[in-house]
């Protein structure tokens, strides 16, 4: 081309005898050529970029048998032109997430009239920006301005941002503002989801309608009154929080016109009485009733009218309940309701006294779904044995005056016994209160994952671990790392308390460790080599101080 051009200029250099009009003419049609030749010899793009594969192959699983109908349906469904959303739904583990994957790869051998597919991941809290770079990094074609986009996923873009728009709009969340009332009844039209916790309301007078209402907290505020007829128009409210409302003494028995409410927490407030109308809450799947502390009155065959209740939480309720109350005899009658509930299976309770523990233990059922549980009233000892079946209890609390122990014959028959059956494994949390007759707590070395102990005014506590006890398999209880995850250990008020444990621990996750009160209490059973190079919050008596500060100068506070 660069010879061709050569000559081109070579012939407009050579002198003729035609005119000057003719050879202007020939020099200008030249001129045409060369600006052509230089066009055609513009390299500045040797190469296109190859087009993004209309289809990403996703990496796929062995496929789940019984897929192979449900995938001919779908695929059937997308080459239907009237189809415009198909969803695909079912419980965890059922092959969803595989035969979008078989769709997807099945879009590689044939276009089935789609110009891309997109694979997007839209989580719970799915953010329109994400799926916006998604597609926009599918399609390309991009430049500063703006993008090209088909006309399908335009319109989908649309309609995703239209629907997640109209889902912000549904919820009102004023959480820890300082609100001293309620916001006007006008703004709670139409909105799905409300949160006002944290605030200092006292008083809902007002009758607001809420047709589409489903979630409602309410918890932390200052209220001390709900009008009878606040709840009248949320038919549809699934989830009410009102717990930590310290001054609400009086329930609403306007509360009893919410059919379709699913999730009451009460915790932490003042009301004393649940009220028998509570009955119409026939769909109640999770009642929460924790530090209740001035309740005394559940009906009988209140809870047992709950016949959906998946999660029941109880603790801490009043002390005195009337004879008409399910908490009468320290929680026999509750336990009883319990039983009749087929589909509960998460548990948190406080019993009070033998008679009703006894009834618990006889259920397989309650204490193998049992993740809390407070004994208080027991008048007697309790063997480890009888525990076996609590495999998912997190926290043991222990308040019996006249409790002694949790009763073990420490042989190497019985220990291995309570080993295999993983009674403990799963306790975080002890706390042992109170037990006036409770000599040592020894049983603690089967708990391997506590994280938190505390034992206080338990005023003929010698030892936490008895030596005696493990006297002929000192061994064994040894191998069993006690105390090897602990992070918070607490002894208070402890005076005959003389021995921990028989050596020293290495407390590898120690973070706090506090024996203010126990004065004859000589030696802690801390390995200084493993933590003094650690930040251990330790809170001591000044005698255990003194004795820590001669043993090894460590940090102390």
């Amino acid at each position: 081309m660069m010879n061709k051009l050569r000559n081109y200029v070579l012939e407009a250099t050579v002198p003729t005898t035609a005119s000057p009009y003719n050879l202007g003419k020939r020099v200008y049609k030249m001129l045409q050529v060369v600006t052509t030749l230089k066009t055609e010899g513009d390299f500045k793009n040797v190469a296109d970029k190859m087009p993004e594969d209309p289809v990403d192959e996703m990496p796929i699983h062995p496929t789940i048998v019984g897929l192979q109908s449900t995938f001919d349906k779908v695929w059937t469904c997308l080459g239907d032109e009237q189809a415009g959303i198909i969803g695909l739904y079912g419980m965890g583990g059922v092959g969803k997430t595989t035969l979008l994957t078989q769709i997807n790869n099945k879009f590689l051998d044939t276009a089935k009239g789609f110009d891309v597919v997109i694979w997007v991941v839209v989580s719970k809290d799915q953010k329109l920006e994400m799926i916006q770079e998604t597609i926009g990094k599918k399609i390309e074609e991009e430049d500063y301005e703006g993008l090209k986009m088909h006309d399908m996923i335009h319109d989908m873009a649309l309609w995703l941002t239209c629907e997640i728009e109209k889902e912000r709009e549904k919820f009102l969340v004023q959480t820890s503002v300082g609100l001293t009332e309620a916001p006007e009844t006008r703004k709670w039209e139409g909105v799905k989801r409300m949160s006002l916790m944290g605030n200092r309301i006292e008083n809902l007078s007002e009758i607001p309608s809420c047709p589409h209402l489903s979630t409602l907290f309410l918890n932390e505020n200052s209220l001390q009154m709900i009008n009878n007829d606040f709840f009248q128009f949320m038919p549809f409210l699934k989830v009410l929080n009102l717990s930590y409302n310290y001054d609400l003494a009086d329930l609403s028995l306007g509360i009893s016109r919410l059919v379709s409410l699913q999730h009451l927490d009460l915790s932490s407030t003042k009301i004393k009485e649940l009220p028998e109308e509570l009955k119409a809450l026939t769909n109640l799947r999770c009642l929460k009733l924790d530090f209740m502390f001035s309740l005394h009155i559940i009906p009988r065959r209140l809870i047992s009218s709950f016949i959906k209740l998946h999660v029941f939480r109880l603790s801490d309720f009043g002390q005195f309940p009337s004879e008409d109350s399910v908490l009468f005899k320290g929680g026999e009658y509750l336990v009883e309701e319990l039983l009749c509930l087929k589909y509960l299976n998460a548990l948190s309770i406080q019993l009070k006294g033998s008679c009703a523990l006894r009834k618990f233990l006889e259920s397989q059922k309650l204490h193998s779904f049992t993740q809390f549980l407070h004994l208080e009233g027991l008048d007697e000892s309790l063997a480890v044995l009888s525990l076996t079946g609590m495999k998912h209890v997190d926290e043991l609390v222990i308040s019996c005056s006249r409790f002694e122990e949790l009763t073990i014959d420490y042989c190497p028959r019985e220990i291995q016994q309570i080993r295999e059956s993983h009674c403990f494994h799963s306790l975080g949390k002890v706390i042992i209160q109170e037990c006036r007759k409770l000599r040592d707590a020894t049983w603690l070395v089967f708990a391997p994952n506590l994280k938190n102990v505390a034992i206080s005014h338990c005023f003929v506590t010698e030892e936490v671990i008895s030596v005696e006890k493990c006297g002929q398999v000192k061994e064994e209880i040894e191998s069993l790392n006690p105390f090897a995850k602990l992070e918070y250990f607490r002894l208070q008020n402890l005076g005959c308390l003389k021995s921990i444990y028989w050596k020293p621990l290495p407390f590898l996750h120690l973070k706090k460790f506090t024996a203010i009160g126990c004065p004859s209490l000589e030696k802690l059973p801390l390995d200084f080599n493993n933590v003094k190079e650690r930040r251990i919050v330790i809170r001591l008596d000044t005698h255990l101080l003194e004795e820590l500060k001669r043993e090894d100068p460590i940090p102390t506070s």
